[in-house]
């Protein structure tokens, strides 16, 4: 680090909060896969890798970490089908942390309106919200 210091990985304030936005998050999404496995070596890497990121997500919150999941309403998912037409799986999260410790959100992108050609431009963005917006989340511990 710029002090001298050596990066602590534990010096993250993960036992506080988890964050996640995404165009797409999907809960059965495996952070490990195949033999990757064999790299593992700390004791909660071997005991978690073969858990689902929804799973991993719903036991931190379980033991007590904040967890919020943010992800994009895809306009068209649970008219045709619940997947919609990006198969985003944005509702099939949603119903997944129903009921759990997860706190998951979604949202639909929304343009002010303020005349009546806003209305046809709010629909536009609605169903053109794309991958490519990111979010940053910076915090630290309260003083």
């Amino acid at each position: 680090l710029s002090d001298g210091s050596e990066y602590q990985p534990g010096s993250c304030y993960l036992d506080m909060y988890i964050y996640i936005t995404g165009w797409s998050v999907w809960t059965g999404l495996y952070l490990v896969r195949g033999d990757d496995a064999d790299c593992l070596e700390t004791e909660n890497e071997l005991e978690f890798w073969h858990l689902s990121l929804g799973e991993l997500l719903k036991m931190k919150a379980e033991s007590g970490v904040r967890v919020l999941v943010m992800v994009w309403s895809e306009i068209t998912s649970g008219v045709m089908q619940e997947a919609g037409m990006m198969g985003t799986h944005d509702m099939e999260t949603f119903n997944y942390f129903k009921g759990t410790g997860v706190e998951c959100s979604l949202v639909c992108r929304q343009v002010g309106v303020g005349e009546l050609t806003d209305v046809l431009n709010n629909q536009l963005a609605c169903a053109s919200y794309t991958h490519h917006q990111k979010t940053i989340i910076a915090d630290s511990v309260s003083q």
